[in-house]
């Protein structure tokens, strides 16, 4: 009968710590006012069966993250896409000096847009789908596009032309992997 009574107590003292987190959560979702009306039932008694929503929370945040890091590794190579198609619609020579300044400017925000997004990519989720595109994309994509930018910045042409080396390296791993 003792050890019930720890074990009660022990589920308690967790709950109680749950109810704490519950409470603080559903106040920040809503409102004060809200959490002060209606946030000491609903948290409070969301506390007290913990096991249940701390285990399906677990299982959501794992689903949520593996869509995360596709939906987020996709958006990032579709960007880089588009800035190519832009390239190669307005460049004299389909690489080269653009016909206007705003299309290098398009260009270079749509790269900025795969660079971004590449950051919110886990690898290890990436890793997930396919370990040497995991690789490819730390090792050429994210490292081409650092490049790209690093070579604009310092208007260095030997510096871009090694990002668009490993971009097109990329794009063999990556066309691969879609087949």
């Amino acid at each position: 009968m003792k050890v019930l009574k720890y074990i009660l107590y022990i589920y308690l003292l967790i709950g109680s710590g749950f109810v704490i987190k519950y409470n603080y959560d559903y106040a920040k979702e809503n409102s004060f006012g809200d959490w002060l009306m209606f946030g000491e039932i609903v948290p409070t008694l969301k506390g007290f069966v913990w096991p249940y929503y701390f285990l399906e929370n677990s299982d959501k945040q794992k689903e949520k993250k593996k869509f995360n890091d596709e939906d987020e590794f996709k958006n990032s190579v579709v960007y880089l896409q588009e800035a190519f198609a832009v390239e190669r619609k307005n460049t004299s020579s389909g690489y080269g000096l653009f016909t206007h300044k705003s299309y290098y400017i398009k260009s270079n925000d749509l790269r900025q847009k795969a660079l971004n997004e590449s950051f919110k990519v886990s690898l290890n989720g990436l890793k997930f789908v396919d370990e040497e595109l995991a690789v490819a994309y730390k090792k050429k994509f994210i490292k081409g596009l650092g490049l790209y930018f690093e070579g604009l910045r310092v208007n260095d042409e030997e510096t871009i032309e090694n990002s668009s080396k490993l971009l097109n390296e990329f794009g063999e791993v990556y066309r691969n992997w879609a087949k």
